[in-house]
Parts: C-alpha cells; sequence; structure tokens
C-alpha cells in the first residue's frame, strides 16, 4: 500500500473537516521507503476555532478515519494545537506537508512555533545550569531583584490594563491605538508573570515543564499561586 495514493482521500478527509494542515510526521517522513505503510505519525493542526476540550474528540475521530482511508492500524494521531515546543519543532523540522488550507496561516504557524521554541529553550537552558550546580550541591538563590523587576512591569501593565478597560466596547473594537495599547500591555503582563514563574522552577528544582503553558501548574502545584489563578492564566499563554 502506498500512500500516495491514498492522498485524494486524505485531502478530501482534511478538506471537509476543522484542519489547517497536516504532516507526515516521524521517523516515517525521513525514510528513502517514505510512501509504504508499515507505521504512519501523523500530525494535525486544527483551526482556531476548535476548543482545547474538543482536542480529543477530534484525534479519536482522525484516527478512526485515517484507519479507514489509510487501511491500515498502525496509525499514531496527534494535535499539534496541544503539542509540545519541541514535538512542534520537531515535525516542523523533519515532517512532510500532507494538508495545507491556507499557505499563509501554515506558515504563520511554524514560524510561531520555532519562535517559541527558541524562547523557551533559553529558559531551559538555563534548568539546566541550575540543575548542574545542585548535582554538585550547589543551590541556586532566587534572583529576588529579577523578581521585583519582573513584578514591577506586570503591576505597571495591569495598572495600563486596567485604565484601558473603562474604554466602550464601540471604541475598544474600532480604535486601533487603544486596541493595540491593550494587546501591547496584555503581553507584557503575561511575559512577567512566565519569566517570574521560570524563575521559580529553575531556583527551586520543580519538575521541568514542556513549555510555557505548564509553568503556571508547576508553579501552582507547590501552593506558590492558587489554582484557580494559574487556570485562569494559562489559557492567557496563547494569547503571548
Amino acid at each position: 500500500m502506498n500512500l500516495f495514493e491514498k492522498q485524494s482521500r486524505l485531502n478530501q478527509l482534511f478538506t471537509q473537516s476543522p484542519v489547517n494542515a497536516a504532516y507526515l510526521a516521524g521517523s516515517l517522513s525521513t525514510r528513502t521507503s517514505f510512501g509504504h505503510l508499515t507505521d504512519v505519525d501523523i500530525a494535525i493542526l486544527l483551526m482556531e476555532q476548535i476548543k482545547s476540550d474538543q482536542f480529543l474528540d477530534y484525534q479519536l475521530y482522525f484516527f478512526s478515519e485515517l484507519a479507514k482511508r489509510l487501511e491500515s492500524d498502525n496509525i499514531d494521531v496527534v494535535i499539534l494545537n496541544q503539542a509540545s515546543l519541541l514535538l512542534k519543532l520537531q515535525v516542523i523540522k523533519y515532517g512532510q506537508i500532507l494538508f495545507s488550507r491556507d499557505e499563509k496561516q501554515r506558515v504563520s504557524f511554524e514560524t510561531k512555533a520555532v519562535m517559541d521554541y527558541l524562547d523557551f529553550k533559553k529558559f531551559d537552558d538555563i534548568q539546566n545550569q541550575a540543575l548542574s550546580r545542585r548535582l554538585y550541591g550547589q543551590v541556586l538563590p532566587v534572583d529576588k531583584e529579577l523578581v521585583q523587576r519582573y513584578l514591577k512591569q506586570l503591576r505597571e501593565a495591569v495598572i495600563i490594563l486596567n485604565d484601558l478597560g473603562e474604554t466602550k466596547r464601540e471604541e475598544f473594537t474600532t480604535d486601533y491605538h487603544v486596541y493595540g495599547l491593550a494587546e501591547r500591555y496584555l503581553q507584557i503582563a503575561i511575559e512577567a508573570c512566565l519569566q517570574v514563574c521560570g524563575i521559580l522552577v529553575a531556583s527551586l528544582g520543580l519538575r521541568r515543564p514542556d513549555g510555557y503553558h505548564e509553568l503556571l501548574s508547576i508553579v501552582a502545584s507547590q501552593q506558590l499561586i492558587p489554582h484557580p489563578l494559574a487556570y485562569r492564566l494559562e489559557v492567557l499563554t496563547d494569547l503571548r
């Protein structure tokens, strides 16, 4: 059985479903025997309007539909919307595009995924250094001055956001200047919050996160911030 022979079936499935892009991922995509189905990993990027609580349903749906169309049960389906930064990078770097509804959106997704990974890798390197120090009995102290600097940024951004929140809805949605300011200071607030969490995770030797979205839950698990607050803030990390 040859994957290329099934391409039209896949295109039909993805076109009729809320899919922005699909990739052939995993080791199969780098083999010289690419096209012959032995095991298949397919990574799917769902449209933005699909909510996170629907990801599992779509994952099961695509597994069933792909198994029928490819006439094989040796299939694994990954939903890229909830994948780790490293997995996204691996799919982009080594995978092959099976379907792309909109090239502009696909390129935008890939660009953001790569930039997010490179951004997070800086924190990952810091945590690796902290781990090395702990292995040699050296404790990495919390940089209070740096934490206070980020907290100051957070407070200042929240004050401005509160002021912008007084803007009438119609003016807010039509005045690009007001909207742009709100977007900018929301991003600053989110970044400051994540940076503080990153410092705490690295300094205290907490569980290693797979991405920024896990920082808040890790800090909350140590009762450093309330769980409800962590959950609400995690939703905002996607707005970075």
